[in-house]
């Protein structure tokens, strides 16, 4: 059984934060913090555009070859990337051979098989050949020594080219969106308040569990922290370091006034460290308390807008003073709202919502890159942010994992094992506890961190799997397992196997030709009781 503890205060949501860096020209893909509000997030063009030669060791580059000549290679130029795994660049460089008073300056035709690490920002080139070369002046006869030369003169830990330098090549129009058929846009319930206000997203109806030796109880299901006093029947939530109650957890909230003597009462550990230190509390400013038991979100203005014309454009306004990414055309028309990747339009701040992405008007694709808002360009069909958004979520992640090495992480069910067939396939999902387990037969596949585990009983013992059955590439987007089909088997041998994992395993989809988070599907998590606390699973 799984024993679930407090975490710090946060907040819990479908539409959760994602940012990603794309190229030198480009900045933030998109930072869209649901629920409370985070510190502006600047556009990165201006950073990202000096990391490269940070990041790859910058070029050109000089070598000394074998055959004791001076060579220095230039940035490669690449001409096309095939699937993000076969590159074709072209490379300028300077060839002085031993003895020689002048370099003769020439070019390569690059061909590599690459790797892509997106979290170092580096590909990697090391299986490299030359299929041309060209120095006119050079005797022919000496190209198969310089060929020979540069092949063998770059160390392989030097082989690596920063992914923005590559992005800022690839041609955008060549780009084509595979979107995930089935992902959803549904409006998720949009609070809006121009004054001070907080939403507390819980996952599902509360999840009350017991403290020992105290007639409290907290929520297991939220990163707030929320409270039910048993014997007074009051609900006690604290805002930053005050305190609310409501007499029901829905509200209406009011400052709490004096504390019940329980909470002095709390266990003195890290536990609750954080609420000790807010005892008894301090008074806080009017604030209005919205409560959601599914993922919702909220659009916070410090005041009624304020509005600043897009540059460039003619009535497309930002709205100003909110951290989340707002916009509308003109003061009176439609305003946008973007979440998770995916844009919202509505009349008025208060709804009602639809989904806008497909409809975007075109002076979106106009925001200019030193705009402060310029992330939301990646969720801009047919911008160049938005496809190397897209390029970058299809780069798989490869892994070589040792079969001997790695060990599987320690399983736990609340009671015996519970597999619930998933619809429109022939295998089954493990809803009892917090790991991806798949049922194919009388066989157990657990797919973990981008490793697949494969056991006889659905409690192990696990080993390492080569091969994944055909039938769980066949589960459905709208399974809570949807994101395992994304780590495949890329090869293997007696002593490892090589995954590869794309982005959407961690929730990063492409849909509608840009970059979403989620697929948009809300799964009510799985609790229960073996024993004196909650057992509390959320999908």
């Amino acid at each position: 059984m799984q024993l679930l503890t407090r975490v710090a205060q946060g907040r819990i949501a479908l539409i959760t934060a994602v940012s990603l860096l794309v190229s030198q020209n480009a900045g933030l893909v998109f930072a869209q913090a649901p629920a409370k509000p985070a510190a502006t997030a600047k556009p990165a063009a201006a950073t990202a555009a000096t990391t490269p030669g940070v990041i790859d060791g910058g070029w050109p580059r000089s070598y000394t070859t074998n055959s004791g000549a001076a060579l220095v290679l230039y940035q490669p130029q690449i001409a096309t990337w095939d699937k993000q795994k076969l590159m074709t660049a072209y490379a300028a460089a300077s060839y002085t051979p031993a003895g020689a008073a002048k370099p003769a300056l020439g070019t390569f035709q690059i061909e590599a098989d690459t790797a892509v690490s997106v979290a170092e920002r580096l590909v990697d080139f090391s299986k490299y050949r030359i299929n041309e070369a060209n120095f006119p002046s050079l005797p022919k006869e000496q190209l198969r020594t310089v060929v020979a030369d540069v092949t063998t003169a770059v160390p392989a830990k030097e082989r690596v080219i920063a992914l923005d330098r590559v992005l800022a090549a690839i041609d955008k129009s060549q780009i084509i969106p595979k979107n995930v058929e089935g992902v959803k846009a549904d409006p998720p319930p949009i609070f809006f308040s121009d004054k001070p206000a907080i939403l507390v997203n819980i996952d599902g109806d509360p999840i009350w569990s017991p403290i020992k030796d105290n007639d409290l109880k907290f929520a297991v299901n939220t990163n707030w922290d929320l409270f039910q006093h048993e014997p007074s029947k009051t609900f006690y939530l604290l805002n930053n370091d005050a305190w609310l109650k409501a007499a029901d957890v829905k509200g209406p909230w009011e400052a709490a006034g004096k504390l019940p003597e329980s909470f002095k009462k709390l266990p003195a550990d890290d536990n609750w460290k954080d609420v000790r230190a807010n005892l008894p509390g301090k008074k806080g400013k009017p604030t209005t308390v919205f409560v959601s038991t599914v993922p919702a979100e909220m659009i916070l203005l410090t005041g009624k807008p304020s509005y600043l014309l897009v540059q460039g454009t003619s009535d497309l306004l930002w709205v100003s003073n909110t951290e989340s990414d707002v916009f509308r055309m003109g003061k009176t028309g439609p305003v946008y709202f973007l979440v998770a990747g995916r844009w919202f339009s509505s009349p008025g701040f208060t709804g009602p919502w639809t989904f806008a992405t497909p409809t975007l008007p075109a002076a979106f694709k106009q925001i200019p890159l030193e705009h402060d808002r310029s992330r939301v360009l990646a969720a801009v069909p047919g911008t160049d942010q938005a496809m190397e958004g897209v390029l970058l979520a299809s780069i798989p992640q490869t892994a070589r994992v040792s079969r001997t090495d790695v060990k599987a992480p320690a399983v736990a069910y609340q009671g015996d094992p519970k597999f619930e067939p998933i619809p429109s396939t022939t295998v089954a999902r493990a809803v009892n506890t917090d790991k991806d387990i798949i049922k194919v037969g009388d066989l157990y596949y657990m797919c973990y961190e981008g490793v697949w585990f494969m056991a006889k009983a659905a409690t192990g013992p696990w080993t390492v799997a080569d091969s994944i059955p055909k039938a769980i590439y066949e589960i459905p987007v709208s399974s809570p397992s949807y994101n395992v089909t994304y780590v495949t088997v890329e090869e293997s041998n007696n002593d490892a196997v090589v995954f590869a994992t794309a982005a959407a395993f961690t929730g990063v989809m492409i849909a509608w030709g840009c970059v979403v988070w989620g697929t948009g599907y809300y799964h009510p998590p799985y609790w229960g009781y073996g024993g004196y606390y909650p057992c509390y699973y959320p999908h």
